[in-house]
């Protein structure tokens, strides 16, 4: 074969497809705690309407006292999380990339209705192109070119997204019990301190009445004995006296106290002992 008959041969080859694009995973991005959103006053009021409106749909699920509250089910760092994934959120289901799951049903719809209302009121044309460079760079740092997956791969990448969303869904929720244990613990020892307090409260109180009681009763102890020792002169008057020496007859002399006195002042220091006892 001849170069002429080679030249035609390589021309007359069909034409290679281009290759497939590498089929990429969207993958959610964290923020982090110096994370450079936190200073964005738009990202921050959508973090607030997301709290906000899982707040509202958490007092509508369990209107009565419980346990656990809102923050939670859904804390304001994966409200964060959410803001920092806004150029991939364009319906409910877009969530599931970001959440695990739903806490309570219906809550990616209410996510999703408070990021529209956030987008009607912020200008959010800046943010949302900025997560997008955001997310091609991060792209770019760790592209690989990946073969087309089979049926078989397809099926064992998704058993495995979903591995990984269980996972990562039962270790939230074990946080989440953590947290209602640490507060039932801390609840039962407010309680234990509470009681321990009043107890000591009421032991202070029974003191302070019987040393009152003690106090009065050696008062009043001491003003009987006092009394007992008081010589109390009758209330019989005596005859008249002899005449003077100026023949006028001598007055008779007045008596100071009774014993009928003495006892009504006994009856007195008694009542005042048992009205400071009862104090």
């Amino acid at each position: 074969m001849g170069v002429e008959q080679l030249q035609r041969l390589v021309t007359d080859l069909p034409v290679v497809p281009s290759p497939l694009p590498a089929q990429r995973r969207l993958m959610a991005q964290w923020c982090v705690p110096d994370d450079e959103i936190l200073q964005s006053p738009v990202l921050e009021s959508l973090v607030t309407h997301l709290d906000r409106a899982f707040t509202r749909l958490f007092n509508q699920a369990f209107p009565s006292i419980s346990d656990m509250g809102p923050r939670d089910f859904f804390g304001r760092d994966l409200a964060w999380d959410i803001a920092k994934n806004v150029d991939i959120i364009s319906q409910p289901s877009d969530f599931g990339v970001i959440l695990a799951g739903e806490s309570i049903t219906g809550q990616f719809k209410c996510l999703f209705e408070a990021f529209e209302v956030w987008q009607s009121e912020q200008p959010t044309e800046s943010i949302l192109a900025t997560a997008c460079r955001r997310r091609e760079a991060a792209n770019r740092a760790a592209s690989h070119t990946s073969a087309p997956l089979s049926v078989e791969g397809a099926h064992i990448a998704k058993a495995r997204l979903e591995a990984e969303k269980r996972a990562l869904k039962e270790s939230r929720d074990l946080e989440r019990l953590q947290a209602a244990q640490r507060k039932e613990a801390e609840r039962s020892q407010c309680a234990s301190e509470k009681s321990q307090a009043a107890e000591r409260k009421k032991e202070a109180r029974e003191l302070a009445v019987a040393a009152k009681a003690q106090k009065a009763a050696e008062l009043l102890a001491k003003r009987d004995a006092t009394g007992k020792g008081r010589q109390v002169p009758s209330l019989k008057r005596t005859a008249p006296g002899p005449a003077g020496d100026n023949g006028a007859a001598v007055p008779p002399k007045r008596l100071a106290f009774t014993e009928t006195f003495g006892k009504m002042a006994g009856d007195r220091v008694v009542g005042f002992a048992t009205k400071c006892a009862a104090a």
